[in-house]
C-alpha cells in the first residue's frame, strides 16, 4: 500500500483547466490506471467492491493517518498537504475526478468527496488553496447528499461537520 501511495504522490492529477486541454482531460480520466498500472487498479477496484460495507469505518483512519504522516518528522510516504490538496481538488472540481466517482457506489463517492472537502479545508487554512476551490458549494451539496444517501452510519457526524464548515465559511 505504501508503494501505491508513493506512486500516486509523485504523479498527481491536474484538477484545473482540464477542459481546455484534451491531453489533460484524458490524463485525468485515466489517472489511476495510468499511475497505478493495471494490476494495482484492478486490486483497488476489487477492494472497494468487496469491502464496501467497511469503507465508512476505514476512511477516517486513512484520512487521519495521511494527515499525521505528512506532518511527521520522518514520514512513511511522500504525501504532503499539497499532494492531498491536488487529489481533494481533483475529486471535488475536475471532470476526471467526478467521472471516477460517478462510476463508484454513491456511499463511496460521498466519502471521497467528504474527506476531499476536509483536505481542501485544511489546505485553505494553511493558505495553500492554490486553485481557489470554493468550499461552500461543495459543503452544501455534501449536506444534501448526506440526507439522501442511505446506509451512512455516521450521518449525524457528517451533517454536524458540514454544518460547522458552512457556518465558518459564511462568517468569513
Amino acid at each position: 500500500m505504501l508503494a501505491v501511495i508513493n506512486k500516486l504522490s509523485r504523479h498527481t492529477p491536474s484538477p484545473v483547466a482540464e477542459t481546455s486541454d484534451t491531453m489533460r482531460l484524458t490524463s485525468n480520466l485515466f489517472h489511476f490506471y495510468r499511475v497505478m498500472g493495471r494490476k494495482d487498479t484492478l486490486l483497488a477496484a476489487e477492494i472497494l467492491l468487496r469491502e464496501r460495507d467497511r469503507m465508512e469505518a476505514m476512511f477516517p483512519h486513512l484520512y487521519g493517518w495521511l494527515m499525521l504522516d505528512y506532518r511527521h518528522p520522518r514520514p512513511r510516504t511522500a504525501v504532503s498537504i499539497e499532494t492531498l490538496y491536488e487529489y481533494g481538488a481533483y475529486f471535488l472540481t475536475s471532470l476526471g475526478g467526478r467521472s471516477y466517482l460517478a462510476r463508484r457506489d454513491s456511499k463511496i463517492g460521498f466519502l471521497v468527496r467528504y474527506y476531499s472537502l476536509l483536505v481542501v479545508e485544511q489546505a485553505d487554512a494553511q493558505q495553500k488553496n492554490y486553485y481557489g476551490v470554493d468550499l461552500l458549494p461543495h459543503a452544501k451539496m455534501l449536506a444534501v447528499d448526506a440526507t439522501v444517501i442511505s446506509g451512512l452510519e455516521q450521518k449525524p457526524r457528517y451533517e454536524a461537520k458540514l454544518k460547522e464548515i458552512r457556518e465558518k465559511l459564511l462568517t468569513r
